[in-house]
Formats: C-alpha cells, sequence, structure tokens
C-alpha cells in the first residue's frame, strides 16, 4: 500500500474518529496535496471527501494558488462532502490573481450552465472584501441578484 492509499483508508468516514484524525495529520504532511482534490477512484471518492477538504483548508494561499480553479470547482453542490469547508476555506482568500481568475470563469461556467444554486453559493463571494473589491462589475453584478435568492420558492 503506498503513502497516499494509506492515507485514503485512514481518512474513510466509514474509519474511526481516531483513524480520521491520524489520517489527517499524514495528509498535512504530504508535499504533492494534489490528489487530495475529490480524488475518483473505484475505493476513494465522496467517502474521503469531507476530511480532504480539511487538509486542503490548512494550506496557505500560495500553496492552494495553482489549485485555484479545483477549489471553485468543488462548490457545484454544497451538498458534496467537504464542499463547505472549501467555500469556507475560499472565504478566507486575500489576494491573488489565480483565485481572481478562478472566481470569474467559475461564475462564468455557472451562467453558461444556467446552474441557479451555484451561482447562490457564489454569492457567498461578495461577502469576501478582495472579491468584493476586484472582480469585474459584469460579475459583480450577477451575483448580487442571486445574493438574497430564496432557493426555496423556486428558481
Amino acid at each position: 500500500m503506498n503513502q497516499l492509499e494509506e492515507i485514503f483508508e485512514l481518512v474513510d468516514w466509514n474509519t474511526s474518529k481516531e483513524d480520521q484524525v491520524a489520517g489527517i495529520a499524514i495528509a498535512k504532511q504530504l508535499d504533492d496535496f494534489s490528489p487530495l482534490f475529490q480524488p475518483l477512484t473505484d475505493r476513494y471518492n465522496k467517502n474521503v471527501w469531507d476530511n480532504c477538504a480539511i487538509v486542503l483548508a490548512t494550506k496557505t494561499d500560495e500553496q492552494l494558488s495553482p489549485f485555484a480553479m479545483r477549489l471553485f470547482e468543488w462548490t457545484v453542490d454544497l451538498s458534496w462532502p467537504g464542499a463547505v469547508t472549501i467555500l469556507e476555506r475560499i472565504k478566507l482568500i486575500c489576494s491573488g490573481e489565480a483565485f481572481l481568475s478562478a472566481a470569474v470563469a467559475t461564475i462564468q461556467q455557472a451562467e453558461s450552465e444556467r446552474n441557479t444554486s451555484w451561482k447562490w453559493y457564489l454569492s457567498e463571494l461578495l461577502e469576501i472584501e478582495f472579491f468584493s473589491r476586484h472582480l469585474p462589475k459584469d460579475a459583480l453584478t450577477l451575483l448580487e441578484s442571486y445574493q438574497h435568492l430564496d432557493l426555496d420558492e423556486g428558481d
């Protein structure tokens, strides 16, 4: 078993809380943490996403910058394991062109897919000074139109 498989074995939500904590501690030490972004294998998929997100949330903006798009893509559906953790980590971003570009691309993708829920989730970016100050006007306007939407009333 390689180190990554060992980590996934430990962070699986079907293991004990103690094993999950141990797996998270090991995963935090990985030099290459890119496999933690929503792994999709036959054995390890959504069952490890929550704990992978916990590890990713501990990384600095600088460490996460090369993976900015992957962070934003995780917010497509906040019912996905780890998605809320990732969105909360995104809310801590305070600078970075990569994050700004990823936000714009994600907003455009959500709009082109007519994904009302995703746009509503992304409207939380308006609460973050970095994004509210630096997103292009059209992106801000789009997000503002979803900010106070009540999805229970329908799309």
